[in-house]
This record gives C-alpha cells, structure tokens and sequence, in this order.
C-alpha cells in the first residue's frame, strides 16, 4: 500500500514538474515588393534662344525655377510616399 501510495504521488509530481508548452504567434513585418510609382514626366522648360531681350530671358529664367522646383516637389511626394509604405 505505502509502494503504490508512493508510485501515485511521484507520478502526480512528474506531471507537475513537465513545462506546459505554449504556443505563441509573433507577427515579423517582412519586406515585399516595392509599389509601383510612375514618375512624372519632365516640365518642358521656356525656350531661351538669342533673339530675347534681357527682360524676356529673366522672365523665362525665373519662369523655369519655379516649373523646376515644382517638378522637384512632386518627385519628393512621389519618393516619401514610397518610402513609407515599403520597409
């Protein structure tokens, strides 16, 4: 009686001493593809040709900065948009 009291109680013990397994699920962002972007074309720029007055070429000078720089901000719209969404 007192062996299978004590076989009972170490078999009760073992059963508790096993680690419980617990599974977990861990989401790990993994990079894909990059999105597709198109890229705009380029502005044409005004002509500057010799027969323009000084007045004409700065116009068209300061006419080309400004379509310039737009063009530029788009392009970084275009790369920080694409920047965020891939990894």
């Amino acid at each position: 009686m007192r062996v299978a009291a004590v076989v009972a109680l170490c078999a009760v013990l073992a059963g508790c001493l096993t680690p419980r397994v617990v599974i977990e699920t861990v989401e790990i962002p993994v990079p894909g593809p990059c999105p597709a972007v198109t890229v705009p074309a380029r502005p044409p720029l005004p002509v500057m040709g010799p027969q323009l007055t000084d007045a004409e070429r700065l116009r068209a000078l300061v006419l080309a900065l400004a379509i310039a720089l737009g063009y530029a901000e788009e392009l970084e719209t275009l790369l920080r948009a694409a920047s965020k969404e891939g990894p």
